[in-house]
C-alpha cells in the first residue's frame, strides 16, 4: 500500500478551489507544498481555448520543483453552465495532475508521491475524472494528454479483483510509528560517519549517532560516546529524528554478552518532511552497518527519549517464550452413552 505524508490542505486551497467551481471562469490551480501544507500558489483564468490553456501548464512548472495542478476540463461555456448549474458538482470535470521531475530532490520526489491521494480527497475525489503523473515538461503538453486519454480508452475494463486491487493499491494508511523496515533510499554514509562505524567496531567507543542531511542527501555523523545503559536514553533527542547504534553489555541466564542495538528515534512533532526521509533511510543506514562488519542484534524505535530503558532492550534481545496451554483430551463418549437427551411426552 502506498502511505500517505498525513499533510492537510489549507483553508485558503479549499477556498481557491471552492472558487474556481464556482465561478466558471477559473483554468487551472497549481498547488505546491510549503511549511507541511498544501497550498495554491497560482491561478489561470479560463480563455476561450482549452488546447491553449493545457499549454500555459507548463510556464508555470519551476525547475527541479514538484507541484500539482487541477485543470478544468469543460470549455469556456460548459464551465460557465456548470458552475451555475445547481448540480455543477456531477457535471464538472477536472483533471488532477502531478509534476514530479526526476531531478528533483529525493525527498521532494517522497512527499509529493505520498501527499497525492490525500491532496484529492481533501479537495474531493467526485470532482476528478482522471489523473495524470508527468516528470517532463514534454508530458506537460496537449498531445502528451491526448495520448494519455487514447490510452486510457483502449485499455481493457478491470475485473472486480483488479479493481479491488487498485483501490487498495492508492488507499491512504496513517504513515506513523511502524516497526517495519520496508522502504529504502540508498543515502550514502559520509566520510566521518563511517570512521564512526569502524571505531564502533573495533570497540573503541559503544555508542554511534547518525542523522540524515536532507541538502546533502547523505547519512551524517551526530556524535560518538561511551554511555551507560542507564543514561542511553539521555543522548537522545527529543526534538529531531535520528539513528543510534549501541553496544549494549549486559547479562543473561548468567551469562555477559555485548549485543548491538540500533535505535531509530523519531518524535511525533518532528517536521514532516524529516521523518519520512528518516523512516525511509532508515534501512539504508542499517545495511551500511552490516556492510562495515557490524552486526545489529536487536532493532527499536522510539518517539521519546524516555522510552528506551534497559528493560526495554532485554525485552527486545530476549523476548519471553510464551507457553500456550494445550487442552486435556477428552475421550469421546461412546454410541448410546452420551449425556441426557430431551424427548416429546405423548
Amino acid at each position: 500500500m502506498a502511505h500517505s505524508s498525513g499533510i492537510p490542505v489549507t483553508k485558503e486551497l479549499d477556498d481557491a478551489f471552492s472558487g474556481a467551481r464556482q465561478s466558471g471562469n477559473v483554468r487551472f490551480l497549481k498547488i505546491q507544498i510549503k511549511e507541511d501544507s498544501l497550498v495554491c500558489t497560482a491561478q489561470h483564468k479560463m480563455s476561450a481555448s482549452l488546447e491553449s490553456d493545457y499549454r500555459a501548464m507548463a510556464t508555470y512548472v519551476v525547475p527541479r520543483q514538484p507541484c500539482y495542478f487541477v485543470f478544468r476540463l469543460e470549455d469556456a461555456e460548459e464551465g460557465s453552465l456548470a458552475a451555475a448549474s445547481s448540480s455543477s458538482q456531477q457535471k464538472q470535470r477536472w483533471l488532477f495532475v502531478s509534476y514530479v521531475p526526476d531531478d528533483s530532490p529525493v525527498k521532494e520526489k517522497m512527499l509529493f508521491g505520498s501527499t497525492r491521494e490525500a491532496c484529492k480527497k481533501q479537495l474531493g475525489f467526485s470532482f476528478f475524472k482522471d489523473e495524470m503523473q508527468t516528470s517532463e515538461l514534454s508530458e506537460l503538453t496537449w498531445e502528451a494528454y491526448g495520448a494519455h486519454t487514447t490510452s486510457k480508452c483502449s485499455a481493457a475494463p478491470l475485473t472486480a479483483s483488479e479493481v479491488q486491487s487498485h483501490h487498495e493499491t492508492v488507499a491512504i494508511v496513517h504513515h506513523g510509528h511502524t516497526k517495519q523496515y520496508v522502504h529504502s533510499v540508498k543515502f550514502p554514509m559520509s566520510a566521518a560517519a563511517k570512521d564512526a562505524v569502524k571505531k564502533f567496531k573495533s570497540g573503541s567507543l559503544n555508542l554511534a549517532q547518525f542523522e540524515v542531511d536532507p541538502v546533502q542527501e547523505t547519512i551524517e555523523l551526530v556524535a560518538t560516546k561511551t554511555a551507560s545503559a542507564s543514561s542511553l536514553s539521555g543522548s537522545i533527542s527529543d526534538e529531531t529524528p535520528g539513528y543510534s547504534i549501541y553496544c549494549y553489555a549486559h547479562t543473561h541466564e548468567g551469562k555477559s554478552i555485548k549485543s548491538n542495538v540500533f535505535v531509530y528515534s523519531c518524535p511525533d512533532y518532528s517536521p514532516i518532511k524529516l521523518k519520512m526521509l528518516h523512516s525511509t533511510v532508515k534501512s539504508t543506514c542499517i545495511d551500511a552497518l552490516k556492510d562495515a562488519g557490524v552486526s545489529v542484534d536487536a532493532k527499536i524505535e522510539i518517539t521519546e527519549a524516555k522510552e528506551l530503558t534497559e528493560a526495554l532492550m532485554n525485552e527486545t534481545l530476549h523476548p519471553a517464550l510464551v507457553e500456550v496451554a494445550k487442552p486435556a483430551f477428552s475421550r469421546p463418549s461412546r454410541p448410546g452413552r452420551g449425556g441426557a437427551r430431551l424427548t416429546r411426552r405423548r
